[in-house]
């Protein structure tokens, strides 16, 4: 499974600790985490974390087999990736930063279930950044459209700090991408996001995973 990723390391010339993260549609905000504390616990200065996921008919198939995704949403694919290193105040100006990034599991299947895990974390989230002072103004679910959808939108509605801030679908705009959700979710944030403001960033697998991250926008030059 890290066989690509040990070999765009190699080609690359890339050092240090080098992971594949499989956590579905939230294995971009896994890696996010994972990556994090690698930096925290100094094992690593700068690390590359996205997500990649690639279109085959096989895929396709399976997809609209299970029928976890409406049939409005396209089947594709796609890839991004962040760099992830130290805050310094005398590096160059961060695009943004990484306020708040938690991801659980809950065994549960149905949609209370769910819900209740993904607002456990968006709780953790968004107190994390009402400690840091940052003011949430755009929300990215990742699930509209999806069997997920409805746990997602309760546990978004359930948060009082998330009361009439807009939210904008990411999934639709690219198409579903499996793995790479996370990514296009946080190239999104830096695309749409207010230049000092706070983005939530969520999402629900359908093996139980759960995740909710915030990233405080850099401010405009």
């Amino acid at each position: 499974m890290n066989c690509c990723a040990s070999q765009i390391a190699i080609w690359h010339h890339f050092r240090g600790p080098n992971a594949t993260v499989a956590n579905g549609t939230v294995s971009a905000l896994s890696a996010l985490r994972y990556a994090s504390r690698l930096i925290r616990c100094g094992h690593a200065h700068r690390m590359l974390v996205g997500g990649v996921e690639e279109l085959s008919p096989h895929t396709a198939w399976g997809t609209r087999l299970k029928g976890e995704v409406d049939e409005t949403v396209a089947i594709g694919e796609g890839a991004a990736l962040l760099a992830l290193e130290p805050a310094s105040a005398d590096g160059p100006p961060a695009l943004a930063t990484v306020t708040a990034c938690e991801v659980l599991f809950t065994p549960e299947r149905g949609t209370e279930g769910r819900a209740t895990a993904l607002r456990r974390a968006v709780d953790r989230a968004t107190a994390a950044a009402a400690d840091a002072g940052v003011d949430i103004r755009l929300v990215l679910p990742g699930n509209v459209g999806t069997a997920l959808a409805a746990a997602e939108q309760a546990a978004l509605d359930g948060a009082d700090a998330l009361a009439g801030v807009e939210r904008v679908d990411v999934r639709t705009a690219v198409g579903e991408c499996g793995g790479a959700l996370g990514a296009m979710q946080l190239a999104a944030a830096l695309a749409l996001g207010e230049p000092g403001s706070g983005v939530l960033i969520t999402g629900i697998d359908a093996s139980g995973a759960v995740a909710a991250a915030v990233l405080t926008l850099g401010a405009a030059s």
